[in-house]
């Protein structure tokens, strides 16, 4: 059926491949791009250009940072609530020991996480 709303934080042949299905008037939030964050500047990773699409798509994009949602009591206040009743679940990829510290950090960069790494000593 599509996608109507995409949070990408990723980039890459990730967006690449997701605004091919994005529906009408879809939202895309657009937060990081940690796939491109190594490419060697002198050969980046390129992706077919897609931007062209948000014209007949009509699609609405919108970039954020995390900073911006600093000192925000009710948006900390509301999550809070939701995260303790289950209405919001967290997906996140458990290390067991400080040992695993560098293969967690690696794995970041490798896609070998789901939501947060967290390394716990």
């Amino acid at each position: 059926n599509g996608i109507d709303i995409y949070f990408d934080n990723v980039g890459a042949v990730f967006t690449d491949a997701v605004w091919d299905v994005l529906n009408p008037d879809a939202n895309a939030v657009i937060c990081g791009q940690i796939a491109n964050y190594n490419d060697d500047p002198k050969n980046p990773n390129k992706i077919r250009p897609f931007l062209h699409k948000t014209i007949y798509k009509e699609v609405n994009i919108h970039g954020i940072i995390a900073p911006k949602f600093k000192n925000k009591v009710k948006f900390y206040y509301d999550m809070g609530k939701w995260l303790a009743s289950g209405k919001i679940k967290v997906k996140q990829t458990v290390c067991e020991g400080f040992e695993k510290l560098p293969e967690a950090f690696v794995g970041l960069f490798e896609g070998k996480n789901t939501g947060k790494m967290v390394v716990k000593c």
